[in-house]
């Protein structure tokens, strides 16, 4: 799945503006960068001017014609990239996809401070790229639907991408806490390697699995026997209370399976 095809054209140009300064091997010149980019020098100088007017920890220069950037000494080109990424408004609109907070496009529009047009044309632009994956936006609701797979596991790429921190799903810290606990339990007793990425995965695709189910979707293929131990949701009351609390699942072995969907 390719990510940057769901922004818009301006901000995956500014995204690789900020790689090209980044990864080259010298200064470059206004020609290569337009060349790079695909794009004219006032699109080129508007993008330069918008960065560095943002809040970024680097800094686009131009030295006798010859354009160079400067990271600040604890910035890394993933967290920038995240942060261009979590700050547009295709980010947001992908968000509201996702919690489904809105039944239509002028309510969504006016959430996310923006004009009916232009969500209309983000939405446009989304179902254009997904819908080679199996997956529609519907309008009323405003949601994603077709390939369930599909659906969680284009959220989990975005939301990595972008870094989207666990308490941004709207749960309460005590029960991320219970289903942190869970996937260190299932990875120990399955002698599974606790590494960061596993860990951030698996958490990333229950809460995403969770939020799915809270809307009424369901997975309609996933594998009966992961071939791991997962334990009874009788012996996790006190994860099944706070989700019967937060969203109002009776939450089952299935949907244990569902939010634990990577492992099956």
């Amino acid at each position: 799945m390719n990510m940057r095809g769901l922004m818009k054209k301006e901000t995956s140009r500014r995204l690789q503006l900020v790689e090209e300064l980044y990864y080259a091997k010298e200064l470059l010149t206004s020609e290569q960068l337009m060349e790079s980019l695909n794009c004219s020098l006032p699109a080129l100088i508007t993008d330069v001017r918008f960065l560095n007017g943002e809040n970024l920890p680097f800094k686009i220069t131009k030295i006798k014609g010859l354009y160079t950037i400067d990271f600040d000494s604890y910035a890394t080109i993933d967290a920038v990239y995240a942060y261009i990424l979590r700050t547009s408004l295709e980010y947001q609109v992908i968000n509201s996809l996702l919690f489904e907070k809105s039944r239509g496009i002028q309510p969504a529009a006016d959430r996310l401070n923006c004009s009916f047009s232009n969500m209309q044309r983000y939405l446009i632009s989304i179902k254009k790229e997904v819908i080679k994956w199996d997956i529609t936006v519907t309008h009323r609701p405003l949601q994603m639907v077709g390939d369930e797979g599909a659906i969680r596991h284009l959220f989990y790429l975005f939301f990595k991408e972008s870094r989207m921190e666990f308490a941004d799903y709207g749960f309460s810290q005590r029960l991320l806490n219970s289903v942190d606990e869970l996937i260190r339990r299932i990875l120990e007793e399955n002698q599974i390697t606790n590494n960061m990425n596993i860990h951030f995965q698996l958490m990333h695709s229950f809460l995403i699995g969770l939020q799915r189910q809270k809307h009424g979707h369901k997975m309609k293929r996933i594998y009966r026997y992961s071939g791991l131990i997962i334990p009874n949701v009788k012996q996790l009351e006190s994860l099944v209370r706070l989700i019967k609390r937060e969203t109002s699942l009776e939450f089952t072995n299935a949907c244990l399976k569902e939010c634990l969907w990577p492992l099956f």
